[in-house]
């Protein structure tokens, strides 16, 4: 579950990288779209809060966007984007074909030990493959032997690098590492439940919003437990063009359909 504050950087980060180069962007309002995420939010007063915190730790700041005010993230936002993302970020290089790999055996009286390294390693980007082994195709080896120094876990846990698994293929093991196959469905579940909410005639523009923003936080939440693999690992026919074409298509509508006259008010904040 990411925070408050993970999510307006998402969101901040997504409006720009997805309509910043949108030639008809100047109908797009970066404050709007970031309100229109709130708008039926339980506790509005928490999201001014947040930002107001963001604000003071220079996190973000005010920005006028092509004459629409909204926020910008400054490189410490940009910062805690990287971090939020964690080793997901390298996902754009190009798989070197190698494995990293962790095994360990911790005794159940030390289970705190061996849960601080789980989580460590779940936020570096690993799956869970075998008992007590753990997998990955990010080349996070000195993230991971920084911790365990840190961590006291030399020693006690074992890291190598493997170019080659003999007798399983490379994209069976990222099958059994990490759920890609419901990760998978839940995706075309967001681009199937748009489209057809789009195709509906007579779909009240409030209506549609709504099924924007609950659309746009389902894909939140997907993606921060989609390990984002290299392509070489990926099923055949992995829906990242419909997905991202489809949350295109979902930010254009948030940031160009006018809000509540209070979440208007709020972006002056």
């Amino acid at each position: 579950m990411i925070t408050l504050k993970e999510k307006i950087i998402f969101l901040i980060d997504l409006f720009f990288e997805t309509l910043d180069n949108v030639t008809d962007s100047e109908l797009y309002h970066p404050g709007r779209f970031l309100w229109a995420n709130f708008e039926s939010y339980p506790r509005r007063r928490s999201v001014q809060t947040t930002l107001s915190r963001m604000l003071k730790a220079k996190e973000i700041r005010k920005n006028n966007y092509r004459g629409a005010a909204g926020y910008i993230l400054t490189p410490l936002g940009l910062k805690a984007l990287g971090n939020s993302r964690s080793a997901k970020k390298q996902m754009t290089k190009k798989w070197e074909g190698s494995w990293l790999m962790v095994i360990y055996d911790i005794p159940e009286e030390k289970a705190r030990e061996r849960d601080v390294l789980r989580k460590e390693l779940k936020e570096l980007g690993f799956g869970f493959w075998q008992k007590s082994t753990w997998i990955s195709p990010f080349n996070v080896g000195p993230e991971l032997h920084r911790f365990m120094m840190k961590k006291s876990f030399v020693g006690v846990v074992s890291v190598m690098e493997a170019r080659q698994l003999y007798g399983i293929d490379d994209k069976k093991v990222a099958s059994q590492a990490w759920p890609l196959e419901r990760i998978e469905k839940e995706y075309l579940e967001v681009v199937d439940k748009w489209h057809r909410t789009v195709e509906t005639r007579n779909t009240d523009p409030a209506a549609l919003r709504e099924t924007g923003r609950e659309l746009l936080n389902k894909y939140f939440e997907i993606k921060n437990k989609d390990p984002q693999l290299p392509p070489e690992l990926l099923p055949t026919g992995w829906p990242e063009k419909k997905i991202n074409r489809t949350v295109r298509e979902i930010c254009r509508h948030l940031a160009s359909t006018p809000a509540s006259a209070a979440s208007a008010a709020s972006t002056n904040t």
